[in-house]
């Protein structure tokens, strides 16, 4: 009995000891892709853990990933943060902001003002060429030659002396059609060159006006140069 058994326990270590020598074999040829011995020592360590090491070990991985993601946040927070507080504007106390005063009161209380030359004494130095000059842009809507068409506007030609909104076959708004009784004399093309919507209230005219005094009378004069026999101006 203890012979037989003897041989059964030989049978076992032999058994034992193949396996151990197939798996040996088996892990060296997993290994021989590695060359360094570094290398085999780490496959070899993570062969040997099993699926529990191999687990943990893609719960740490997974573990710096997150860390790493969750400080990349918090870095651009702070530099979001930082950003806001330094480059953050400076809103004013009282909103908007303060329109220049005028011009300091002269010498008795009232305000210095610069009273324009008479018509007839700025025609006396007038300037028929700088006035042509001065009506270049007038002529998108206006004709200046005799004969011209109506265009936007009507037509310029002969208008000194000519009552106004009475040029036939033209449009006028309403309230240039009740002016019928007034002539485009140099004092009211003065006005009207200064301000049309002041002069006459309700026009269409898309025209903002000429603000230097000496151009106005310049213009006058060309306008009253326009005509097979201009019209005498008025004298200072």
């Amino acid at each position: 009995m203890k012979t037989g058994g003897g041989k059964k326990s030989q049978r076992v270590r032999a058994y034992t000891s193949c396996n151990e020598a197939r798996k040996a074999v088996k892990q060296r040829r997993k290994l021989e892709p590695f060359k360094t011995p570094a290398k085999r020592y780490l496959v070899s360590r993570a062969l040997g853990r099993g699926g529990h090491q191999g687990s943990d070990t893609m719960n740490i991985e997974a573990n710096k990933i997150a860390g790493a993601v969750l400080s990349t946040l918090l870095v651009v927070m702070g530099l979001n943060m930082t950003a806001g507080i330094v480059f953050a504007p400076r809103k004013p106390a009282v909103s908007g902001f303060e329109l220049p005063s005028e011009e300091p009161a002269a010498a008795g209380g009232a305000a210095a003002a610069v009273a324009e030359e008479p018509i007839a004494v700025r025609l006396a130095k007038a300037d028929i060429a700088k006035g042509e000059k001065a009506t270049a842009a007038c002529k998108a809507c206006h004709t200046f030659d005799k004969g011209g068409a109506n265009k936007v506007g009507p037509h310029l030609f002969d208008v000194y002396g000519r009552n106004e909104g009475s040029v036939a076959g033209f449009g006028y708004s309403a309230a240039m059609k009740g002016r019928t009784d007034k002539a485009w004399d140099a004092d009211a093309l003065d006005h009207f060159l200064k301000n049309p919507k002041a002069y006459v209230p309700g026009t269409i005219m898309a025209f903002a006006g000429i603000a230097k005094p000496e151009t106005r009378a310049d213009v006058v004069a060309y306008l009253n140069s326009l005509a097979d026999a201009p019209k005498p101006l008025p004298k200072p």
